[in-house]
């Protein structure tokens, strides 16, 4: 197995080029490409490498050596947290069905539910949904999938978006057209009154401009 000896202060590029000079040729033009020495200082170089542990042969695998890099520099998680965060994540009620089904697939990453998290998604977005009648009819579905979940969520917002548009008052704001006149026909009234007003009719003038 690959050991590297590192005395005071040592410097990155040497202990990079130790590091790549182990390595099999095409896999040190890979490793440069994808780590680079950003990277490596980040991960303290060559005293981290000799930490790790492989079983034989798999220190000279490019993919072994990244996935050990991945894991030390990766943040610890907790898992009952991040489980829990999961679970509380809940569709807000100006918020769109796809914003929020990104959201629990980026949270569910940190979750570890494995082969399980396909449905753990689907019961999230059937939870978390905040239309109470959408989520009694995900909840009737005897075999729901993720997929009929997200399909179902989707045709009932653009249902909503159009009764929205249903609702609206509809203010018609042009005047009538080919309309001059409206007589107001008025009831049958007295001698005396038809005597004031022989006509019996009042007519109201209404001008197009």
């Amino acid at each position: 197995m690959f050991r590297a000896t590192v005395a005071g202060d040592c410097d990155v590029t040497k202990c990079l080029i130790k590091l790549v000079e182990y390595l099999p040729a095409k896999m040190s033009v890979a490793y440069y490409c994808m780590v680079g020495l950003p990277g490596v200082k980040l991960l303290n170089t060559i005293e981290i490498f000799n930490m790790f542990e492989f079983t034989d042969g798999d220190e000279k695998k490019l993919s072994n050596v990244l996935e050990q890099f991945d894991a030390y520099s990766s943040p610890k998680k907790n898992e009952v947290y991040e489980r829990h965060v999961f679970r509380c994540c809940v569709q807000q009620q100006d918020e769109s069905l796809d914003s929020y089904v990104t959201e629990l697939r980026l949270k569910v990453k940190s979750c570890n539910y494995g082969d399980m998290q396909t449905s753990m998604l689907r019961d999230q977005i059937v939870f978390g949904k905040h239309n109470k009648k959408v989520r009694e009819r995900l909840l009737r579905e005897d075999s729901l999938t993720l997929e009929d979940a997200i399909r179902m969520c989707r045709a009932s917002e653009r249902t909503e978006k159009q009764i929205k548009i249903f609702e609206k008052p509809f203010v018609n704001t042009e005047a009538p057209v080919g309309v001059d006149r409206v007589f107001r026909v008025r009831t049958p009234c007295s001698e005396g009154e038809r005597s004031s007003n022989k006509s019996g009719i009042e007519s109201l003038q209404w001008t197009n401009d």
